[in-house]
């Protein structure tokens, strides 16, 4: 093998790491205080990162190595050309057009981030954090205050398009062609290792196997819910759920589950993860739990430089939600903490990123174990066996609702790249009626109700992630299932924190079997790896159908 390519392989991998880990920081800055200076910065390391890769005459010499390489291969080798690769294609276009993706994303961001609608309630106008509009939605009993929360939470979605955000659409667009793909949700898919005609296989074969059990459950959500506001069923509106886009199951038809929070999350989430084996305390001391003001104000994790410096941003409340979305986090945390350091830095990283989510949903889950709940909050054993049966009936219902709400943001991001100029809130309230049944609000045909999530703008073509993750979950506790003896909890021993010779098997099992991988292999041979089955819906249909 030329020794110049590999060289030069490895100069860049160098200087990726060195900007990579740069533009973390300015970031994980610039999420604590949305005010602050360094977007610009950060924006500027970011080209710079992408210009690494736009000389194109260093793909053909990286293709060529490979296709000369001896058999057996190098398989690390291999594996690092092969992200490379990748990485060029992904930067096969013009500098103007690479700029502007980066500046008008980066305008964007701290756009949605920093933003925070207003409402007048008794005469007092007021600044509204997402956790406060969250709240209003579970627990208000006024249907206009409801209404108005609501509205009030779609709001960004204007503002945003103001700021141009179907421009940027057209420049992500405008580079994908320019690389070979059709549309920037093609390209996403494709050098994302996924065929864009498995996923659309796979989301079907999902709303197949989810259409009769979903309306089931739908039907009875909503019987209960028009009992409660004293209105027909084909009156409820979006504002009649409990959250903004209809992602889980209204605690006011089912037990409410916030009554078993006694405690803030953050000791509970740390000792179990020590349970088994998996020591997030340096993590969370590092990390920035709590809402403040001028705040990012949701929840991510982030490797900062591949090297152990893994922090979680959240503005944790001792809630249900809050319980579940640590849970979550801390699951990506371990996964990258315990990633081999010893791994080339282009290959210490998940092998996919629906992985990465599919371990953090396997850990979320725990949220409605009873184990959990009696260990961590102290819940008396005897009412958690009576609301045991609930429990399992409002996790299955909370799978089945997530199941379809994925399905309306994978096509709609789908047609959004296919067609930007079509009429997108219409395209918008269409699957969510089609998927979720959930209708469109009268009045509402010029708003900009498509461009309220977060992850259009911060994580574009990401959400199929969380349902393949899901998918692969399901599979991960299968096989944790097959190896724990009958009658104990794979995650929790007797007392919270204490490694049982179960627990530490399970913690053992993340660690070798998948996060220790890093991204050395292939997605679909660290699926067979962990779990002895190629990724399908089966095991899904097994623990929520």
């Amino acid at each position: 093998m030329p020794g110049e390519v590999k060289k030069q392989v490895r100069r860049l991998e160098k200087q990726h790491s060195k900007l990579e880990t740069e533009l973390n920081r300015l970031w994980w800055t610039i999420a604590n205080n949305t005010r602050s200076p360094e977007a610009q910065r950060a924006a500027e390391v970011e080209l710079r990162i992408k210009t690494l890769y736009k000389d194109q005459s260093v793909i053909g010499a990286v293709e060529s190595d490979l296709q000369r390489m001896p058999l057996p291969p190098d398989r690390i080798l291999a594996r690092q050309y092969e992200v490379l690769v990748k990485n060029f294609i992904r930067e096969r276009y013009p500098d103007d057009t690479r700029g502007k993706i980066v500046s008008i994303a980066a305008l964007l961001e701290k756009k949605f981030s920093e933003y925070r609608p207003s409402l007048t309630i008794a005469g007092t106008k007021r600044k509204l954090t997402l956790n406060t509009i969250v709240a209003a939605l579970k627990n208000e009993e006024d249907q206009n205050l409801r209404r108005r929360y609501w509205e009030a939470g779609k709001k960004v979605g204007r503002h945003l398009h103001r700021v141009r955000f179907l421009r940027l659409v057209e420049l992500r667009n405008e580079a994908a062609r320019r690389a070979g793909f059709a549309n920037f949700h093609h390209l996403s898919l494709s050098l994302g290792s996924l065929s864009p005609d498995w996923v659309d296989q796979l989301f079907q074969r999902l709303e197949e196997v989810t259409e009769a059990p979903y309306w089931e459950a739908k039907r009875e959500i909503d019987g209960k819910l028009a009992a409660h506001w004293k209105i027909a069923p084909d009156e409820l509106m979006p504002w009649h759920y409990e959250d903004l886009f209809f992602q889980e199951v209204p605690q006011r038809v089912t037990f409410p589950l916030e009554r078993l929070i006694t405690k803030n999350p953050v000791v509970p989430v740390s000792q179990l993860y020590r349970g088994l084996g998996l020591e997030l305390d340096g993590v969370l001391a590092q990390s920035d739990l709590f809402e403040r003001r001028f705040k990012n104000p949701h929840a991510f994790c982030i490797d900062i430089d591949r090297k152990g410096d893994v922090r979680i941003l959240a503005n944790v409340h001792r809630s249900f939600n809050w319980t579940v979305t640590l849970l979550h986090e801390a699951g990506h945390a371990a996964y990258f903490k315990y990633i081999n350091k010893r791994l080339p830095y282009l290959l210490r990283e998940p092998a996919h990123t629906f992985i990465t989510e599919g371990v953090a949903m396997l850990m979320q889950r725990l949220a409605y174990s009873p184990r959990w709940l009696e260990k961590a909050m102290e819940i008396p054993p005897e009412e958690l066996r009576e609301l045991e049966p609930e429990l399992r009936r409002i996790q299955r219902m909370d799978g089945l609702i997530f199941a379809r709400w994925s399905l309306v943001m994978y096509h709609f991001e789908k047609q959004l790249y296919e067609d930007p100029e079509a009429d997108l809130q219409q395209v918008w309230w269409d699957l969510k009626e089609r998927y979720q049944g959930i209708r469109q609000p009268p009045g509402r045909e010029d708003e900009k109700d498509w461009l309220t999530k977060v992850h259009l703008v911060s994580n574009p073509v990401y959400y199929h992630n969380y349902t393949l993750g899901l998918l692969f979950s399901c599979q991960v506790l299968d096989s944790l299932k097959r190896r724990t003896p009958k009658g104990q909890d794979p995650f929790i021993g007797d007392v919270l924190g204490e490694a049982t010779k179960t627990t530490r098997a399970t913690g053992r099992f993340l660690r070798k079997k998948i996060f220790s991988q890093g991204n050395k292999m292939s997605w679909e041979a660290l699926v067979e790896h962990a779990t002895g089955s190629p990724l399908g819906v089966d095991a899904f249909c097994n623990w929520y159908l």
